[in-house]
């Protein structure tokens, strides 16, 4: 091999470690990927545990001019950077990564529609339509429904929600008012629904 040669090879494989050239992840993600999210906390563990799933926090990956963030309702509906997201992830847990079989949408649709949601409440009552000063209140698998509602409708996993496992741990989250049968759905859904593809893990 010629000096020149092998300086070139060199160059490809040492460089981009250097200067950055390479995604930080290991799967290159696309704006209106899902990432389906392990927390540790006690309504997660009832989630959890009430979904057979390991998953129970979710949000959708957007790439705006250039930066990575993920549309989450969490404390409230925001765009958060990709890493902050990432940084809240169980221990020795991972973050799954689905994407849309067939897409619909392009990713400024996705930016654009993505301002209309920022800022609205957290729906801490995993209500489906209720609302407070700030427009409809929303939990995180019932954002994502609805953010992607104008391009997939009702092929979207919904179903009649149930909190019969650890009943007296739901009966104390709600303070007595659980919302049994009402529409609703969870990140588990969204994980089993065979609308999406599994890309990978963060």
């Amino acid at each position: 091999m010629t000096k020149i040669s092998l300086y070139g090879l060199l160059n490809m494989f040492f460089l981009p470690f250097v200067f950055g050239t390479f995604s930080t992840h290991a799967y290159e993600l696309k704006s209106g990927d899902i990432l389906l999210q392990p927390l540790n906390c006690w309504s997660c563990s009832l989630i959890e545990v009430q979904e057979n799933s390991i998953y129970s926090h979710m949000g959708v990956y957007l790439k705006i001019d250039g930066e990575e963030y993920v549309l989450e309702a969490s404390e409230k509906v925001s765009l958060t950077p990709l890493q902050d997201f990432v940084n809240k992830t169980q221990r020795n847990q991972r973050i799954g990564i689905k994407r849309f079989r067939n897409i619909l949408f392009t990713s400024k649709e996705l930016e654009d529609m993505a301002y209309d949601y920022v800022g609205l409440s957290y729906d801490n009552s995993f209500l489906w339509d209720n609302e407070d000063d700030a427009g409809e209140m929303l939990y995180c698998s019932e954002l994502v429904y609805k953010f992607f509602y104008p391009f997939y409708g009702e092929r979207l996993p919904l179903k009649n929600m149930r909190y019969d496992k650890l009943r007296e741990h739901w009966e104390k989250f709600f303070k007595g008012s659980v919302p049994d049968g009402l529409p609703g759905n969870s990140p588990a859904d969204f994980d089993n629904s065979n609308l999406f593809e599994h890309i990978g893990e963060l």
